[in-house]
Order: C-alpha cells, then sequence, then structure tokens
C-alpha cells in the first residue's frame, strides 16, 4: 500500500475504532453496525490496517452513518 493512502486509511481506521468506543459497540456490534463479519470487525479494532482497503474502509464509515470527506490540496495551500 503506498504510504500516502497508508496514512489515510490509518486515520480512517482510528477514527471508526473512535466511533465505535463512543457508541459502546461490543465487538460484534461494531462488525453488525459496519456491515462486516466478526472477524473483520476484530482486525479493524486490533488496527490491522494493512488488511483493509481505503474504499473498504469508506464503506464502512457509511454503513455506520458516518460520511467521509476527501479534500484534494495544491502545493501551498496549507
Amino acid at each position: 500500500m503506498d504510504t500516502a493512502v497508508q496514512q489515510h486509511a490509518g486515520r480512517l481506521v482510528a477514527a471508526l475504532k473512535d466511533h465505535a468506543a463512543r457508541k459502546g459497540w461490543t465487538e460484534a456490534e461494531t462488525a453488525r453496525q459496519f456491515g462486516v463479519t466478526l472477524p473483520r470487525g476484530r482486525e479493524l479494532l486490533r488496527d490491522q490496517i494493512d488488511r483493509f482497503q481505503l474504499d473498504e474502509l469508506v464503506s464502512m464509515a457509511a454503513s455506520a452513518g458516518l460520511r467521509v470527506e476527501l479534500r484534494i490540496l495544491g502545493q501551498g495551500d496549507g
């Protein structure tokens, strides 16, 4: 996985885990809410970022009612 993609995936995994923790979801509930199997939910909760494609993480967020925004910045845009 490309470094930039891996960084974005890591941020998304952190956001998904934070959302699940704030909701107080169990592992099983986390998997259900994110629309994945229990083993996939556990991989997420255990920070196994390299096991996920970025589009899969975006789909998981959408399944839980979260919105993901992508910003494209040029050089010097901060």
